[in-house]
Parts: C-alpha cells; sequence; structure tokens
C-alpha cells in the first residue's frame, strides 16, 4: 500500500479511510499478502481472479488440487448479505472447478458464519494462503 497510498497523496490512515479507491487499495493490498505468503511458504503463486461478461466478479481465486476457492474482499467492516453474492454465482456456474465455497476476506471481526459463509479478519488470513488451515464451508440450508 506503501507506493498506492504515495501517488494517491495519502498521508495517514485516516485519509485513506475517506478515500474513493480505499476498497481497490485494500483489495491490492490483500492479493499481494496473499502472494507474499504464498511465496513464503514455497507455495505456487496460484492466485487468480475472474470476471465475467455478465458482471460477476470474483476477487481473488486460490488453485487447490486443480480446483478453485473463491475469496471476496471487501475493505468494510460490517458483515453484509451483499458480500457472497458473486461468490453464491460463481460457485453455482463453475461447481465441478470450485472445491470449497471459500468466503470473504474484510477489516472487520472474524465470525464463524453469516448466512453459510464465513468471514475473516484480512490480518488472519496467512494460514489460508498457505493452505495451512481447512477452507471455508458454506451450510446448504
Amino acid at each position: 500500500m506503501g507506493l498506492a497510498s504515495y501517488l494517491l497523496n495519502i498521508e495517514n490512515p485516516g485519509q485513506m479511510n475517506r478515500d474513493p479507491l480505499m476498497g481497490n487499495v485494500f483489495e491490492n493490498m490483500v492479493v499481494m499478502e496473499a502472494l507474499k505468503a504464498r511465496y513464503h511458504a514455497g507455495k505456487a503463486d496460484t492466485l487468480f481472479f475472474f470476471r465475467n461478461s455478465n458482471s460477476v466478479e470474483v476477487d481473488l481465486l486460490i488453485s487447490r488440487h486443480r480446483t478453485l476457492v473463491p475469496y471476496e474482499i471487501q475493505s468494510g467492516k460490517t458483515v453484509n448479505d451483499r458480500h457472497t453474492g458473486n461468490l453464491r454465482k460463481f460457485i453455482t456456474r463453475y461447481a465441478d472447478f470450485v472445491s470449497s465455497p471459500g468466503g470473504v476476506i474484510y477489516s472487520g471481526d472474524s465470525i464463524s458464519s453469516f448466512k453459510g459463509f464465513l468471514y475473516r479478519n484480512f490480518h488472519e488470513c496467512s494460514a489460508l494462503f498457505e493452505d495451512k488451515e481447512p477452507v471455508y464451508t458454506v451450510s446448504t440450508e
């Protein structure tokens, strides 16, 4: 975030919280942390994103054993049903390629479940990126 903040002339956290590009910078930071964690753990850089012509977008896809685990990245601190809309669409459309429903990485507190998805604070994600932790699960209810 250092170079991006410098180029955006952001000098302190308060400015970043009000900046209209906060979400983009946060997403980039999480993806870079995922890449660093994977390299540090000796894992391949098998990280991707997805966007189709129907505006379905998944911020981070991690390849595991020839399947994908999708994650949505949100800079906000509140849990919201909209966060998982694209995950659900992606999982439905590409079920044969998805090994786990993934989850939401955000700046709020980690919680065990919201409408079937786990929400993980971005500070607590290195184990996910290093494949040291079981992937998220979603209820079928």
